[in-house]
């Protein structure tokens, strides 16, 4: 009797308990920066899938941001592919190299410190791929405000095959598009293809991506910076490639990025002080009930 009796208040107890643990969102709003000096272990070596870590440069520091590489159209697949980031300094800013872009003789062979280093629509689609995120318990969402780019290919632009060997079918122009994630769960980029993309719009997602927005000719802009008139679309998910359409003048477009910036959310999960207060009241419970079991 006295166990079934210990059972029962370790159950309810229990149960009460884990209201105590249910979450209650609390959302904080910020303005974040993430620049190529805010991330880390910008000296290593190179390899395929890598990614670096970018700390919020706007005090107080509220989001991190990891920043990956991927290709699409890559032989034999159609679909994105992980790529390689490569750092090329705080002026020039991020690259990406794809497989196909440094193979000699074999496109799974081959050195990623070699070949083009611009995210371009050249051949393939390229593209950055950047989560932001906090605390494990923290659910950080971005609306992305503003792009900034380095290297870009309309520093070449009415530059000749005879003077510098990219005339204006390729690396010459630096239009971008800008998606963001709206799935359930993290974005599966092999289900995803430069072909669908362009499927994508304001209204119609492809996959869990929306379309932003497609900017002419960012290089051009004071800084090479681009406001993307964002109206509150926010993501913890957004994948910023070369221009990707067909109204526009074809694969000639190439950047390198430099920074980010835009207005985030946290949602902090804290245990409700109601839920509290039952607890302890149901562990207070407990001991009474457990003091009657033992003089029973």
């Amino acid at each position: 009797m006295k166990k079934q009796i210990l059972r029962s208040v370790l159950l309810v107890a229990a149960s009460l308990v884990g209201l105590a643990a249910t979450p209650a969102a609390h959302a904080a709003t910020w303005n974040g920066t993430w620049n190529y000096d805010s991330c880390s272990n910008l000296g290593a070596a190179v390899t395929w899938g890598n990614s670096y870590n970018c700390t919020d440069s706007a005090l107080p520091n509220d989001a991190k941001m990891n920043i990956s590489g991927w290709s699409s159209d890559l032989s034999p697949s159609t679909t994105f592919v992980p790529a390689a980031v490569y750092p090329w300094g705080s002026s020039a800013g991020f690259g990406i190299v794809n497989r196909e872009e440094c193979a000699v003789g074999s496109a799974t062979v081959c050195d990623p410190g070699t070949g083009p280093h611009a995210a371009d629509g050249v051949s393939n689609l390229d593209g950055f791929l950047m989560k932001f995120s906090n605390g494990p318990s923290d659910i950080v969402k971005v609306a992305l405000e503003s792009v900034q780019i380095g290297w870009n290919g309309s520093d070449d632009k009415g530059v000749t095959t005879s003077t510098k060997g990219n005339a204006c079918t390729g690396y010459c122009d630096s239009d971008i598009s800008v998606y963001y994630y709206t799935g359930s769960s993290d974005p599966n980029m092999g289900l995803v293809s430069a072909a669908s993309l362009k499927g994508a719009t304001t209204t119609v997602a492809v996959n869990g991506w929306l379309l932003l927005g497609t900017y002419n000719d960012v290089g051009l802009n004071a800084n090479n910076t681009v406001n993307l008139g964002n109206t509150g679309k926010s993501s913890s998910w957004w994948l910023v490639t070369a221009a990707n359409t067909t109204t526009m003048d074809g694969n000639a477009d190439a950047f390198k990025l430099l920074t980010v910036a835009g207005t985030g959310e946290t949602t902090k999960r804290t245990p409700e002080p109601g839920s509290l207060a039952l607890a302890g009241l149901a562990l207070f419970g407990m001991v009474g009930l457990r003091r009657k079991a033992k003089q029973a």
